[in-house]
């Protein structure tokens, strides 16, 4: 069970509502602290499961979010002992939902799809050593671009954008992927005129043509990548690449 470490702070004498927030979102609580701190603000400290925090962050912010002193922070919980018990089917809440927060998806999301001089010198990298691999026909070369990868943070981040109607970070992904894209043809054209490339190569002829095939594998791999990116299984994404 992944678990989360949620923060609250908020004025004490708002800290008694919290119990409806909670049973308004069928939330359970693993465990509950507080503390009380100077200025008549208190800190909460709640233990949950990672699929049940995003419906009540939610309701959080529609209770507390106007107070000057509201501020929620959410910490991955690495373990606790002694251990929590794996809860029986029939006893899980319906509305868990089997991923991530959504806001600790838009941190992650976003932190890959800014444009940096990080992200150029990558795209660069990669650039060139998909440009070696295409020269010499060899398949392991590409792959080592593939696994670098700068582009796919943008993207990734274009699609959250769209799934949320998050204008601002679409600009942010479409503006590092146009600066990624252009630096990658610059580069391309600059090494096909320095050095000979022949275009009946396996590598570059093989990419020129696109079939039913290739579209179900891009589906595939697309799918595979936004369920391995929500559930917090970011490791897989290599393979999707």
């Amino acid at each position: 069970m992944a678990l989360r470490m949620i923060e609250l702070i908020l004025p004490r004498d708002h800290a008694e509502r919290l119990k409806e927030s909670f049973d308004a979102t069928d939330f359970e609580v693993l465990g509950m602290w507080t503390e009380d701190l100077d200025d008549d603000k208190k800190l909460v400290r709640v233990l949950a499961s990672a699929g049940g925090t995003e419906a009540v962050l939610d309701d959080f912010e529609k209770r507390f979010s106007w107070l000057k002193d509201y501020r929620v922070v959410l910490l991955p919980a690495e373990a606790t002992l002694p251990r929590i018990p794996e809860p029986k089917p029939e006893d899980k809440p319906k509305k868990v939902v089997g991923r991530i927060n959504r806001e600790e998806l838009y941190t992650d999301v976003l932190e890959t799809a800014k444009l940096s001089r990080v992200f150029v010198v990558m795209v660069a990298l990669s650039t060139v050593v998909a440009a070696v691999g295409l020269v010499r026909d060899s398949s392991v070369i590409v792959l080592s671009a593939m696994v670098i990868a700068p582009l796919l943070g943008p993207n990734i981040a274009l699609a959250l954008a769209a799934t949320l109607g998050d204008r601002q970070l679409g600009r942010t992904a479409m503006r590092s992927s146009a600066a990624g894209f252009s630096l990658a043809i610059v580069m391309a054209v600059l090494y096909g005129l320095i050095f000979r490339v022949s275009p009946n190569t396996s590598e570059i002829a093989s990419r020129t043509r696109v079939g039913f095939g290739d579209i179900a594998l891009a589906l595939a791999a697309g799918t595979a990548g936004a369920l391995s990116l929500t559930t917090g299984a970011s490791g897989t994404l290599i393979g999707v690449m």
